[in-house]
């Protein structure tokens, strides 16, 4: 859709209901789409568009129920007035909300009746979201085989865009798939893929978390080393841009090899600069987390105090 047309179909919107938050029109859509509707001076196509246009804008998911109305309105409308990319649309977020409830195997249902339509177009950028969304579901349904076709077929349409970000995603998520099912090599090799688009984005909290997630790798791998290596990046990425909160998980995983490596005093002063940051942003999980690894340190020591000391 291009500039012109969004702003056209906003001043529509808003126009009519001016004053409303996206949760509030949903909730007052039957007034307020009677009036697009019954405006004679839109097309049909564009009182779709200017629908479509408002559901794909909705960020957060609060009323569940009108926005699976509204998906149905205008999949409904689309139908009767043959306008296939509006139909699409109406598809695909009515798969949002099976997404959003975790019905997964409905949400594939509605993402592959959006993708037949955009498939025969030449919309390849929403075409390839699609593919993400299907390898997303597929991979909550634990069809990892099936999740993997999607992501590579994804990323064949995406090599063809400027959509870098989408790449990235698509080469970490099918990482994820491959470190569960225990294909280091393959996980690898996605997770590097992924780290180099991030960085020719310079896309630093993404950069951080790939960072980690080879570090985890190599950690669970037992080379204890190279999985310090990237543990040390990603904190000090994190902490040269100011990231404080994204601090705690490569802290955590530092005191994690530094005491799997013996290496009791760094392990010690990782788990506490990690226990002040919490105290700033608590998170229930990583507190518990944090003082059960303290404990354990503390325990094979022989003390409740200090372990022994780094040479």
């Amino acid at each position: 859709m291009s500039l012109e047309k969004v702003i056209f179909f906003l001043l529509i919107v808003f126009s009519v209901f001016p004053c409303l938050s996206q949760d509030q029109w949903l909730k007052s859509q039957n007034d307020s789409l009677s009036e697009i509707w019954n405006n004679q001076n839109l097309s049909k196509k564009d009182r779709a568009q200017s629908l479509c246009f408002l559901l794909e804008s909705v960020e957060e998911i609060e009323d569940l129920e009108g926005l699976m109305r509204s998906s149905n309105l205008l999949i409904d409308f689309s139908k009767e007035h043959s306008l296939k990319n509006e139909l699409a649309c109406g598809y695909k977020s009515k798969a949002s909300v099976f997404e959003f409830e975790n019905e997964s195997d409905s949400a594939i249902v509605y993402l592959k009746k959006a993708l037949e339509i955009k498939q025969g177009s030449d919309d390849i950028h929403e075409t390839a979201k699609l593919l993400l969304k299907l390898g997303e579901n597929y991979s909550a349904l634990f069809l990892f085989d099936e999740s993997l076709k999607n992501y590579e077929r994804a990323i064949e349409y995406l090599n063809n865009t400027k959509n870098k970000k989408g790449l990235g995603m698509a080469y970490n998520n099918m990482a994820n798939i491959h470190v569960r099912r225990g294909n280091v090599k393959a996980a690898i090799k996605n997770l590097t893929k992924a780290l180099k688009i991030y960085e020719q984005l310079e896309d630093y909290l993404r950069i951080q978390k790939v960072l980690s997630n080879i570090g985890n790798i190599y950690f669970d791998q037992q080379d204890y080393s190279t999985a310090l290596s990237y543990y040390k990046k990603s904190f000090d990425l994190n902490q040269e841009n100011g990231f404080e909160k994204q601090q705690i998980s490569p802290l955590i995983n530092l005191g994690n090899v530094y005491h799997m490596m013996d290496k009791i005093d760094s392990a010690e002063t990782s788990y506490l600069s990690a226990i002040d940051i919490l105290k700033k942003y608590p998170n229930k999980y990583d507190e518990s987390l944090l003082y059960n690894n303290l404990g354990n340190l503390y325990f094979e020591v022989g003390t409740n105090n200090k372990g022994s000391h780094e040479e």
